[in-house]
């Protein structure tokens, strides 16, 4: 069947599927890119973590806790110092303690320049949990959790479930 312009049903309806077709190529293409650099971030501040636990570690074992430490903050060379004296440090493992208490900062992350733009956090005596998604009953979780009770190291986990 045409119609005055000449354009048939079933023209239309084909430009119809393949406009829909197209659209969910582009939603799935965007998450998967989403997640990729989801993953990319959380390895990053990961990786950005640790160094500064190993560098802290480090200080603390050799009793130089009044010194400041200098902790590579990106792959640009961005330096940030930390005074060792104010975090409560693990007399077992030499890594700064979460704070304990509901609703309290762990200011060490924000201090080695790791950024909650966009993420989630939630702290508790043992755990410091950061991410897109944090773990509950109907997810895995896309986080980063530090363990620093753990012996005889402090861990650094990066979860990527549910990216």
């Amino acid at each position: 069947m045409k119609n005055s312009q000449g354009i048939s049903l079933s023209s239309l309806l084909l430009l119809s599927l393949s406009v829909i077709v197209s659209v969910f190529v582009l939603i799935f293409s965007y998450n998967n890119i989403t997640s990729k650099d989801r993953e990319y971030t959380l390895q990053r501040h990961a990786n950005t973590l640790t160094n500064a636990i190993s560098s802290v570690q480090i200080a603390a074992k050799t009793n130089s806790d009044k010194a400041s430490v200098s902790i590579p903050v990106n792959k640009n060379a961005n330096i940030t110092l930390i005074q060792i004296a104010q975090y409560d440090i693990n007399s077992e493992n030499s890594c700064p303690k979460t704070p304990s208490g509901k609703n309290t900062e762990f200011s060490f992350i924000n201090d080695i320049g790791i950024t909650f733009r966009g993420l989630s956090q939630r702290v508790d005596e043992r755990y410091f949990m950061f991410g897109y998604k944090l773990p509950n009953p109907n997810t895995k979780g896309c986080y980063i959790v530090y363990d620093s009770l753990a012996v005889p190291s402090c861990t650094v986990k990066v979860v990527t479930t549910d990216c």
